[in-house]
């Protein structure tokens, strides 16, 4: 139906017909559900490729128009063809769905922490968020340990950079402890914090496997113990952000290229259509 409707609308291109090239590309843009493809559908009411006559136009035409429909297609569906909109609809709103329970369920996370400031940065042009590479200085100490357990491990320091080496890591990368994870999302280079975790979001988090447990070595807090870590941010940069304009820019130089291939192919058929009238003219 796609090269249908691009066969008409370069006919009217061809002919100058304004009335068909316009009808064409009203049908075009009801085909092509994504707004990439029907902004093609309107270039199709508008553009005059110079030197273009009869067939060659009604040939070349055709062809941006129907491999960008398929390029865009391609990149916005991932599966090569174009998704209906109610499924796109459906599959948007599980996202939306998605996104927003996790969200309450990191706010619920995060309301578990107990975060005090021991002092501030004095410039924050970009807090910490998931995705933020960052370095801290920390040390860490048992808080509180469950009853039975020997109370003079009250206070002992448990965890701590080592001098000169901060540690380094992507928030919500998941390669430290979940409470100081949650804990350094809104931080700021100079900020400095004290936070008390739970033992389910420190040593006993069900959902980490810790490398002290993979070698079989003893465990660095007894089971059960709240833990307080003091952390400091020495080094931080914003979210790497993925995708969009690379992808934006790859469709446009996709869409010159066709568009260049298919002028040149045009110019190569009116050549030979006037070199086969001169002959026979001949």
């Amino acid at each position: 139906r796609i090269l249908l409707v691009s066969v008409l609308a370069a006919h009217g291109v061809s002919w100058r017909s304004p009335g068909k090239s316009v009808a064409a590309a009203g049908s075009f843009w009801l085909h092509c559900r994504k707004p990439g493809q029907r902004l093609g559908s309107l270039l199709l009411c508008v553009v005059r490729l110079p030197g273009l006559q009869g067939r060659s136009a009604m040939i070349a035409l055709p062809l941006p128009a129907l491999l960008g429909c398929i390029l865009l297609a391609l990149i916005g569906a991932g599966n090569g063809h174009i998704p209906d909109p109610t499924v796109v609809h459906k599959a948007h709103h599980a996202r939306r769905q998605s996104v927003v329970e996790q969200e309450i369920a990191d706010e619920a996370l995060r309301s578990e922490l107990e975060v005090e400031y021991l002092a501030r940065g004095f410039h924050c042009p970009q807090p910490a968020a998931p995705g933020s590479d960052i370095s801290i200085v920390h040390k860490g100490f048992i808080h509180q340990v469950k009853k039975g357990v020997d109370e003079s491990w009250v206070g002992k320091q448990i965890d701590g950079s080592i001098p000169g080496q901060p540690l380094n890591f992507t928030v919500r990368s998941q390669h430290v402890l979940r409470g100081m994870d949650y804990a350094v999302e809104g931080l700021c280079i100079g900020d400095r914090i004290s936070v008390v975790m739970p033992p389910h979001m420190a040593f006993d988090d069900p959902m980490v496997e810790f490398e002290w447990e993979q070698q079989g070595q003893e465990r660095p807090a007894p089971q059960g113990s709240t833990v307080r870590y003091e952390i400091t941010v020495v080094a931080l940069t914003k979210p790497k952000r993925r995708g969009g304009l690379a992808i934006g820019l790859a469709a446009s130089a996709g869409m010159a290229v066709m568009i260049g291939i298919a002028w040149l192919l045009a110019k190569w058929l009116d050549h030979n259509t006037q070199v086969s009238r001169l002959k026979k003219g001949i």
